[in-house]
C-alpha cells in the first residue's frame, strides 16, 4: 500500500478508491437489470443449464464485487488513518463484514448449482426460493454493515476535511438513513418499504458524489498532509 506521507501515492490511492467504487456501482446496476431474481426464475423454467449459467454470472459479479469491497475497505483505512486510526480500522472492518456476507452468498449459490443437475423441477424451485430468501437477508445485513462503515468513513472525511464538508456531512446522514431503513425491514417492514426508495436514492447520491469527487479531485492535499 502507498506510504501514508507520500502525496503522489495519496492521490493515486484516492483515485483508485473512486475507480473501485464506480466499478462496484456499475456491477450492482448490471446485476439488478440482467441477473436479478426474475431472470434466475425464468432461466430455471427454461432448463437446468440456463439456470446454472445465470447463477454463474451472478456468482462472478458477486466475486468481483467482494474483491472491490475488500480493496475499498483497505484503501479507506490507509486514506483515513491519519484522522483516527482506530475508527478507520472499525469502518474498514464493517466494510469487510459486508463483503463476508456476499462471499457466503457465493458459497451457497455454488452449492445450489452443484445440486441442480439432479434436482426435480419442484426441488429446484424450492432451492431457488430458499436462496432468494437467504440473499434477501444477506443483502440487508450487508447493507447495514457497509452503511455503518460508510457513515464512519464519511465522518472521518468530514473531520479531516479531506472532501467538502457538505458532501461528507450529507454522506453521514444518507448512510445512517440506510442503516435505519435496512434494519427496519425486520422491526417494522411497512415503514422500511415506505422508506426504501428514499434511502436508496439518498445513499446512491452520496455514493456517486463521493466516487466522482475522489476520481476527479482525490482528497484535499493541504488537510491530508496536515493530518499525516
Amino acid at each position: 500500500m502507498p506510504h501514508i506521507k507520500n502525496v503522489d501515492n495519496h492521490r493515486r490511492l484516492a483515485r483508485a478508491i473512486g475507480a473501485a467504487l464506480l466499478a462496484a456501482f456499475g456491477l450492482a446496476i448490471y446485476q439488478t437489470i440482467a441477473a436479478n431474481d426474475d431472470a434466475l426464475g425464468a432461466a430455471a423454467q427454461e432448463s437446468v443449464q440456463a439456470f446454472a449459467d445465470v447463477m454463474r454470472s451472478r456468482m462472478l459479479i458477486d466475486a468481483i464485487g467482494v474483491g472491490l469491497a475488500a480493496f475499498v475497505a483497505i484503501g479507506f483505512y490507509f486514506l483515513l488513518q491519519p484522522v483516527n486510526a482506530l475508527l478507520s480500522l472499525v469502518a474498514s472492518a464493517l466494510r469487510f463484514l459486508a463483503a463476508v456476507f456476499s462471499g457466503y452468498g457465493i458459497y451457497v449459490a455454488n452449492s445450489v448449482i452443484a445440486e441442480s443437475s439432479n434436482a426435480s423441477t419442484d426441488a429446484l424451485g424450492a432451492a431457488i426460493n430458499s436462496l432468494n430468501a437467504l440473499n434477501f437477508d444477506l443483502f440487508h445485513w450487508g447493507l447495514i454493515a457497509s452503511s455503518l462503515g460508510a457513515a464512519l468513513s464519511f465522518a472521518l472525511l468530514y473531520v479531516g476535511r479531506f472532501v467538502p464538508r457538505l458532501l461528507a456531512g450529507y454522506g453521514v446522514i444518507a448512510s445512517i438513513g440506510a442503516v435505519i431503513g435496512a434494519s427496519a425491514i425486520y422491526l417494522a417492514p411497512a415503514i422500511s418499504e415506505a422508506m426504501f426508495p428514499a434511502y436508496v436514492a439518498a445513499n446512491a447520491l452520496a455514493y456517486v458524489s463521493l466516487t466522482i469527487w475522489l476520481l476527479v479531485f482525490g482528497v484535499n492535499v493541504e488537510h491530508w498532509i496536515a493530518r499525516a
